[in-house]
């Protein structure tokens, strides 16, 4: 017995703000549980209808990058940042997706940003941290791995990573 595809849902094709919204609130629970596909419809009918909207580009960016396709994630994400540039979330979904498609510099400025705009905000912090490491800033990589120790002192991944810095440059 086969099941039947779900589609996303279709609004009027002259949005109201509120259709927009619970688009958007549609296509988050179906990214959150995993339905890529019906979050990326939902995303497209927020773009088709309001080419700009922040919020759905961003998303819409994320989904790209969870598929692997890093240059349309950059895409639509700088388009979002550009949009509502203190949006640290965005900021770090950039910097993910531009260290993914080997823009390491560029990574770095959208992680610093993201980090600016909420310095408590962990996973921003940590790529911070890992982006460093790999850039060779060992420096960088400990004060940013310090930070997100401080930030989830439970996390001994963060211990870890600082234990192996401390080693490489002979800080034990």
């Amino acid at each position: 017995m086969g099941r039947k595809l779900q589609r996303a849902p279709k609004v009027s094709s002259t949005p109201t703000p509120n259709d927009v919204s619970w688009l958007l609130q549609q296509g988050v629970g179906y990214h959150q549980s995993g339905n890529l596909a019906l979050a990326a419809e939902c995303y497209d009918q927020v773009l088709s209808r309001l080419p700009g909207q922040a919020d759905a580009l961003h998303l819409r960016g994320v989904v790209y990058h969870q598929n692997g396709d890093h240059t349309r994630a950059v895409d639509l994400i700088g388009r979002s940042v550009k949009t509502k540039p203190n949006n640290a979330e965005a900021q770090s979904n950039l910097g993910a997706a531009m260290t993914a498609s080997g823009d390491l510099d560029g990574a770095r400025c959208a992680f610093q940003q993201a980090v600016r705009l909420n310095p408590c905000f962990l996973d921003a912090q940590a790529n911070l941290a890992a982006l460093s490491v790999r850039q060779g800033r060992d420096a960088d990589a400990i004060k940013g791995f310090q930070r997100a120790h401080e930030l989830k002192p439970d996390e001994g991944r963060f211990m870890k990573r600082l234990a192996d810095l401390y080693l490489k440059t002979g800080q034990f």
